[in-house]
């Protein structure tokens, strides 16, 4: 430790000038002399950049150059130094200060770093040099240990501020680091970061990218035009003043992919759900985008995406909608494929113009460029419509997705379309007879001639129903591309020979399975035996059933061929244990299943004859579903999956059956419970409520209520939990007036003991009906029920934690922005919550409707504004409703007395949290 006098002749010598100073700090190589220049002052205040003609400055410090070569031997007392500086915008002080953090310990390391965050806070314009270096010390920290403090650190790093004007629609925020390096530093970040806490990571990047939206948001415009800066949400960007914008979409895109890669299905739900529950058009469309992404495609939760699509009122996100449906349209049932070519058969892709040929002319462009993405998996007559619009208004423009190098575009086939076409189907059947697929990769094989096969067969049926006991002797492969070629003509609306077909199906019936090796589909791309014939006999005979065209020229016959497929091996208990459960519901199980398949065309089959009084048909059908409801003869929960998607049709149909068979489609017994929840989880998730069933299924809903526990169970491989179905089912019965809120215990059990995020989606549902209705008169009765809930609703839920009443009272907003609720539930509710401490949500609905009412009466929307900004559900509340809350407090001001007190209060609350854009209320005369 030097002395005093050795000290004081330094100090001497440092204050002689900068030259005697930068010597003195260069020379120094004893890390005794911390303390004593410390204490004397010396590193308080490193020095600020220097203006020139020739730009700015960063000039070394040797105080800080000298606490670096310390680090290693006296770590304490360099960062005991360094707490004492003031936040500089020198940024090779800076550097410097980086770099001996990532020397030093962890508690060091916070101490450095909460420095280094003031001066990041404190600085204006960009950072040139010092990033990488704080991205290197944020690394450091989380490597360590403290993953909260990197990601906080990290946060600040790459923090967006305001919007600076623009002519055009290209989104211009300002940032901490230069455009051209905030990409370099936030792969940096993301890398490195997100390995210990992935999902404190995705939630940073999405927070900022949120942030950055609202920034750049225009005054009275809620979409965020990235469907015109960003086109592609697959491919990075790296040109302008947009980079950091596209830099945070490509790191949120890729961080999703990397873990959806890994199949960590619970880390990705969560993923999922922090992208859905945000606002703006781009999270929407990197949801969709990521969702198409194999693998883990959700089959469940892709389709509620793909069918809840507004093509019209959002054809911003008709780009990734389109990729989507090319990934998911495949997989969907033959019903969920033909709805949603309903749903593009109906749309245009833009409003009318006035000039009928006009939109005709853009409705038939748009519906090509959609059936487009869908070609190859579409009916005959969809792509024959496809081909004429091609031929009428030629191929779409642009690729809908842009790509870069080559790509395997599937099997190949030894023929193509145009050559098989110019064969008889004589001469075809000869060819696959004596064919001998090649060796090697990227080589044709049977699979690859099977599906030219598939659409060939599909414009001749007749012609390959000619020489059936011909293609009887192909291999399995290539009966099943006829069969499916015939399924796809009957869709097509064209004649098939149905003996023919007939024929088919007993063939792949009579031909046991054979395969020896479960990877040989894979080896050589074809079907290892006859199981995937079955299943495709069984699809074709389910659509025979459901057709408007009367083909079953043999009931008789064709039942026995289905009575034998809906007692198929496939799915065995080892299949279901595999791939049921979690993984897989029973309903997607019985789609992929042989005697699944088989059993929706019972079912088909039991409809098709009351239709046309197939009385033996009736009787036959009826009697094998009794049978399969035998745990005895069919223990299956893929078949008792089947059962709870027909429930409505069953009961509708076959009343006198349904009830005398009711305890054993839904038994009671202990052993048989996973057997119950296949049926009643399936008839929940898939069927919208029915009136008709209340009455008949009143005691399973309460029995289904009372099973309800605060944890949100889900059905086995089901996306959305029992509670979240029940609630919809409910609801529909209270809103027809089945459910009375005073008289029957359904809904006060519900809410009683429901999970509170279900019991919130009760109020959604009701809310989101009523605002569905408005531009119809809602029926009084319907609005009186509603009132009738909420009011009646706190007893229900009293014995509840207050934190789970806070909530549910706290979902007002869904109701409160209904104007036809408004006399009933309106100001006056809602002043009855704020005063009893809830802030009514969400904000999504309240903050916009609380501004559009104020102007009626200021009063209530000031307390409630009040009670939100002391209590903001998140850190970025405030910044993302500002408009919304300056024009509350504006008017509040403009209706003076006690309402611009009570604005100015709010206004001195908002500046305290550091909200400073509203210190300007605050001078207002």
């Amino acid at each position: 430790m030097p002395t005093d006098e050795e000290v004081d002749e330094a100090l001497d010598l440092i204050s002689r000038g900068s030259v005697q100073s930068a010597y003195f700090f260069d020379s120094l190589q004893d890390p005794d002399w911390i303390e004593p220049l410390r204490a004397a002052g010396f590193f308080d205040l490193p020095p600020d950049p220097v203006t020139t003609v020739e730009g700015t400055l960063h000039l070394p410090w040797p105080e800080s150059r000298y606490l670096k070569r310390m680090a290693s031997r006296a770590p304490n007392e360099v960062a005991r130094a360094i707490e004492g500086f003031e936040a500089t915008p020198n940024e090779r002080v800076m550097i410097d200060v980086c770099e001996i953090g990532v020397e030093l310990d962890l508690e060091s390391q916070r101490r450095i770093g909460k420095v280094m965050r003031k001066s990041l806070t404190h600085a204006e314009g960009h950072f040139l040099l010092v990033p990488e270096a704080m991205a290197g010390l944020a690394v450091s920290i989380s490597r360590n240990g403290d993953t909260d403090f990197a990601r906080c650190f990290a946060h600040d790093l790459l923090d967006l501020g305001e919007a600076q004007e623009r002519s055009g629609l290209d989104p211009v925020v300002e940032t901490r680091i230069r455009e051209g390096d905030y990409e370099r530093v936030i792969n940096l970040v993301v890398s490195e970061l997100s390995e210990a806490d992935p999902v404190g990571i995705f939630k940073m990047l999405c927070d900022l990218l949120e942030r950055g939206l609202e920034k750049i948001k225009r005054e009275g415009v809620h979409r965020d035009y990235s469907h015109y800066w960003r086109e592609d949400i697959g491919e990075d960007h790296s040109r302008g003043t947009e980079r950091a914008l596209h830099s945070l979409i490509s790191a949120i895109r890729d961080l999703a992919l990397k873990v959806k890669s890994t199949s960590n299905v619970e880390m990705f739900r969560v993923f999922e759900n922090n992208l859905g529950n945000r606002s703006g058009v781009i999270f929407r469309r990197l949801v969709l985008y990521i969702e198409a992404k194999p693998p883990l495609i959700d089959l469940d939760y892709c389709r509620d995406l793909l069918f809840g699509f507004q093509f019209e009122q959002e054809p911003f996100l008709v780009r990734e909608q389109d990729l989507l449906a090319s990934s998911v349209y495949p997989l969907l049932s033959e019903a969920d494929k033909a709805e949603y070519l309903e749903k593009i058969s109906l749309g245009s892709g833009s409003p009318p113009s006035g000039d009928e040929d006009l939109d005709r002319r853009r409705a038939e462009v748009w519906r090509r460029d959609r059936l487009s993405v869908l070609s190859g998996n579409l009916p005959a007559v969809i792509e024959a419509e496809l081909d004429s619009l091609v031929a009428a208004y030629g191929a779409p423009q642009k690729s809908i997705f842009i790509r870069s190098g080559g790509a395997w575009s599937g099997p190949e086939s030894p023929l193509d379309e145009d050559q098989i076409a110019r064969m008889s189907a004589t001469d075809v059947v000869e060819f696959l007879t004596s064919w001998i697929p090649p060796e090697g990769l990227m080589r044709p094989t049977p699979e690859g001639i099977a599906r030219v096969l598939t659409k060939t067969v599909e414009k001749r049926p007749n012609d390959f129903g000619e020489v059936v006991r011909e293609i009887k002797g192909l291999d399995p492969t290539y009966v099943r591309a006829v069969l499916e070629g015939f399924e796809k003509a009957l869709e097509a609306g064209l004649p098939i020979d149905w003996k023919s077909v007939l024929e088919l199906m007993e063939t792949a019936l009579a031909n046991p399975n054979t395969s020896t090796s479960p990877h040989q589909r894979e080896l050589e791309d074809r079907d290892p035996d006859w199981d995937w014939t079955r299943k495709s006999s069984a699809s074709l005979l389910q659509k025979a059933f459901e057709s408007e065209v009367q083909i079953i020229v043999d009931p008789r016959r064709t039942w026995k061929v289905l009575d034998a497929l809906s007692w198929d091996p496939d799915p065995t208990p080892e299949y279901e244990a595999q791939f049921g459960g979690d993984n897989m519901d029973p309903l997607t199980l019985s789609l992929n299943t042989t005697r699944g398949r088989a059993m929706h065309a019972v079912l088909a089959a039991a409809m098709w004859a009351k239709r046309n009084e197939e009385v033996e048909v009736s009787e036959l059908a009826l009697a094998n579903l009794t049978k399969h409801l035998d745990p005895g003869k069919d223990p299956s929960e893929t078949t008792r999956g089947v059962f709870g998607s027909w429930l409505v049709a069953l009961q509708s149909q076959y009343p006198t059956w349904f009830e005398t068979n009711l305890e054993q489609i839904l038994p009671e017994e202990e052993r048989n419970k996973q057997l119950r929840s296949a049926v009643w989880n399936t008839f929940l998730a898939w069927n919208h409520p029915n009136p008709g069933l209340w009455d008949t299924l009143r005691a399973e809903y309460r029995k289904a209520i009372a099973q309800l526990s605060g944890s949100g169970q889900k059905g086995d491989g089901l996306r959305r939990s029992i509670g979240e179905s029940l609630a919809e089912h409910l609801a529909s019965f209270m809103w027809w007036g089945l459910v009375d809120c005073e008289h029957d215990p359904e809904l006060r059990e519900f809410f009683a003991q429901a999970p509170i995020e279900d019991a919130i989606h009760l109020i959604h549902v009701l809310g989101t009906s009523l605002e569905a209705d408005e531009n119809q008169p809602v029926d009084s009765d319907v609005l009186t029920r509603v009132v009738d809930l909420w009011v009646r609703m706190p007893d229900w839920v009293s014995r509840r934690t207050e934190k789970d009443q806070e909530k549910l009272l706290g979902s007002f907003g869904e109701l409160y922005v209904v104007d036809a609720l408004f006399d009933s539930l309106g100001d006056d509710e809602l002043l009855r919550l704020t005063n009893a401490g809830v802030v009514a949500g969400p904000e999504h609905l309240m903050l916009p409707a609380v501004a559009e009412r104020v102007w009626r009466s200021p009063e209530i929307p000031l307390r409630f504004v009040a009670a939100y900004v002391r209590n903001p559900p998140t850190l970025w509340s405030v910044d993302s409703y500002e408009r919304e809350l300056q024009m509350v407090i504006e008017a509040g001001i403009e209706a003076g007395g006690p309402f611009r007190d009570e604005s100015e209060l709010i206004v001195n609350l908002l500046v305290s949290k550091g909200h400073t854009s509203f210190r300007r209320h605050i001078d207002l005369p």
